[in-house]
């Protein structure tokens, strides 16, 4: 939707990115495999995401793909040419093989997936937490002592919220309830 598509030269390389997605799904199904058997792996719940997720890229016919219908709206009347045709030869030959090998590698996948969310889970997790936590603070607190003040932070932000919401009507519920409630 963002590739911008204003002459024939522009149509054309939005068929080029689109058979390079191809190739991108293929390098990112390269890298998922090789972290995985290293032992970093999304938890059960996010594949079960990510099946959904490419099974509905994969779901209509090429011709009314999302990648095609795309580039057909931004050409209609203005760029002459079947780029229908085109791209969604490009979608049926090259993408969805590439989606079809994606999906069948995470369906393998997910079937030794853990089911835990929490770093400790995957080797390494703690310094891998450690690390990231160091580059995103850029500071050197231990991680359990972020997580004790962000718990004293959360406790300090719900009893500033909770008579707030009080006084709005919202009584029922979590803090956290009640501001899904509110927004």
């Amino acid at each position: 939707n963002k590739h911008p598509v204003g002459s024939a030269a522009d149509a054309e390389a939005y068929l080029d990115r689109t058979r390079a997605f191809a190739v991108a799904l293929d390098q990112d199904s390269d890298a998922q495999a090789a972290d995985a058997k290293r032992g970093y792996l999304a938890p059960a719940f996010v594949l079960d995401t990510v099946l959904a997720q490419l099974a509905r890229l994969r779901a209509p016919a090429g011709s009314d793909s999302p990648l095609t219908r795309s580039l057909v709206r931004r050409t209609a009347g203005k760029i002459p040419g079947d780029w229908r045709a085109r791209c969604a030869a490009i979608v049926q030959d090259a993408v969805y093989p590439a989606l079809d090998r994606q999906i069948a590698l995470v369906r393998r996948l997910r079937a030794d997936a853990r089911m835990s969310a929490g770093g400790w889970d995957v080797p390494d997790g703690d310094a891998l937490y450690a690390a990231a936590l160091e580059k995103a603070t850029t500071g050197t607190t231990a991680p359990a002592e972020l997580y004790r003040i962000g718990l004293e932070q959360m406790a300090e932000i719900k009893a500033e919220l909770d008579p707030l919401l009080v006084g709005q009507g919202l009584t029922h519920g979590t803090v956290g309830e009640r501001l899904l409630e509110l927004s």
